[in-house]
């Protein structure tokens, strides 16, 4: 197993090594600290790049991290074990991923550097889901071994690595294949293979011990179940299924579960596997998404609750080709598909909100050679962000009053990836995107200084590290931590200074170039 931990440089150039020259003028405080920088990385010493910045002190590599626009990149790796499942602590401080059948954990400290924490060790198969608590004390993991294992970090809060979990969950009869845990950290439910769902509680004191049988046991799925999904006040829990079905199931009067051969409510009209379930957070609409090429819409009758349905409240059809990514506002107005066809296409409930049948999206995008692999919306519905097997990322915006129709050609196309893209992420004020592509680079790229997208020949920056195409990405609500998965059999963080720094950096370091 190896653990690497490299600095690298966000920019659009990566500069060469300086002369030994310095400016003798006066300089800022902020300069000189970036002048300082600058000689550390590449100046007199020697430079430190060659090496990564390994063995520097702290402060220095603190220093580099924040001055020079720096990312800082994690690389995890066994064999040949790709990572099955990633969680994301909310403050961004703990990481948790899985590599074959251990559970990582990795910590940033108070200068924002990551480091290898701990290592979770005694599953006997390929770890598949993992669910961190909000408060980073407690792992919940399901595995290929037919367990759930919980794994607590010490009173003090820390993590160390360890070869026992603190609880062992045993009664699925084959592998599981996700996990949820409630808000509280009382409640788990999983979901496997068996055909099963199964719910575990925490003894009246929280507490959690080795249990050989469920709470309760959800029975009904004759097939495989592929997602679960639970609601924040853990009494209704929705699971996909490779029957083509999805089903609900509640808790009774009092909040309590037990065991049930027997669905709440049956969702039935999907030609395919169900792959993904979604539920929104008053708990009355239901998306779901198959390999039947459709994304269907549920919805709770006029009280709320759930009977059986023979059919979805809505099925949205008119790709020509597979539905490979879709996007749901948050209103639930809108929903946003792209397809393998190489279009986009846009569906909308109607003036009271409601959804029915459409055989015809409400606009269609086209423009894209090649099909379309990961669509994002922004918040306020005006701008949809597209990336393709055609090596491009398309922006698309609503008209003046924020309306949208057919397009035959984008605001902006985004060039310079050598692969197809296959996931873009947008900020939320419209103005970063981040693209993971084939070509096995993470792009940045940045609207003008007005908010303003056109054609791009160059990303504003390259992140490069990836040893495979890179499959996903992610950004944080602040821009400044992306996140990517890779068939390299790594999950890589970047950690991105501001915009400012970035540019700052950048022109001292040209100046001290040409020097």
């Amino acid at each position: 197993m190896t653990f690497i931990i490299t600095l690298g440089f966000v920019g659009n150039v990566r500069p060469s090594q300086p002369s030994s020259s310095s400016s003798s003028s006066a300089v800022s405080s902020e300069q000189q600290e970036i002048n300082d920088a600058a000689d550390i990385l590449y100046g007199r010493s020697g430079g430190a790049w060659a090496g990564g910045g390994k063995g520097l002190p702290v402060n220095l590599r603190k220093k580099i991290a924040d001055c020079l626009g720096g990312t800082q990149r994690i690389k995890i790796s066994q064999g040949l074990n790709k990572p099955q499942s990633v969680a994301l602590s909310t403050d961004k401080s703990m990481i948790v991923t899985t590599s074959g059948s251990l559970i990582l954990i990795w910590l940033s400290d108070e200068h924002g550097l990551w480091h290898a924490a701990a290592t979770l060790q005694g599953h006997q198969g390929v770890v598949t889901s993992v669910a961190l608590s909000a408060d980073t004390t407690m792992i919940v993991s399901g595995a290929r071994d037919n367990t759930i294992r919980i794994w607590r970090a010490d009173e003090q809060g820390n993590w160390a690595d360890q070869q026992q979990a603190a609880a062992t969950l045993q009664g699925h009869a084959n592998s599981v294949t996700s996990v949820a845990l409630s808000a509280d950290k009382t409640m788990i439910v999983s979901g496997a293979w068996d055909n099963t769902i199964r719910i575990w509680r925490a003894d009246e004191q929280g507490n959690w011990a080795n249990q050989q049988q469920a709470a309760a046991t959800l029975q009904g799925h004759a097939g495989g179940v592929s997602s679960v999904a639970l609601s924040a006040d853990k009494t209704m829990i929705v699971s996909g299924a490779w029957d083509n079905t999805i089903r609900i199931w509640r808790a009774d009067e009092q909040g309590n579960w037990a065991n049930q051969q027997q669905a709440a409510a049956t969702l039935q009209g999907h030609a395919g596997g169900v792959s993904s379930v979604a539920l929104s957070a008053d708990k009355t609409m239901i998306v779901s998404g198959a390999w039947d090429k459709t994304i269907r819409i549920w919805r709770a009758d006029g009280q709320g609750n759930w009977a059986n349905q023979q059919q979805a409240a809505a099925t949205l059809q008119g790709h020509q080709g597979e539905v490979s990514s879709v996007a749901l506002s948050a209103d639930k107005t809108m929903i946003v598909s792209g397809s393998t066809d190489g279009t986009i296409k846009i569906w909308h409930a109607d003036e009271q909100g409601n959804w029915a049948d459409q055989h015809q999206a409400a606009a269609t995008l086209q423009g894209h050679q090649g099909g379309v692999s990961s669509v994002a919306l922004s918040a306020d519905k005006t701008m949809i962000v597209s990336g393709s097997t055609d090596g491009t990322i398309k922006i698309w915006h609503a008209d003046e009053q924020g309306n949208w129709a057919d397009q035959h050609q984008a605001a902006a196309t985004l060039q310079g990836h050598q692969g197809g893209v296959s996931s873009v992420a947008l900020s939320a004020d419209k103005t970063m995107i981040v693209s993971g592509a084939w070509d096995k680079t993470i792009r940045i790229w940045r609207a003008d200084g007005q908010g303003n997208w056109a054609n791009q020949q160059q990303a504003a920056a390259t992140l490069q590290g990836h040893q495979g195409e890179v499959s996903s990405v992610a950004l944080s609500a602040d821009k400044t931590m992306i996140v990517s998965g890779s068939g390299d059999i790594s999950v890589q963080v970047w950690l991105v200074s501001n915009r400012y720094l970035m540019q700052n950096v950048e022109r001292m370091l040209k100046k001290r170039i040409e020097e």
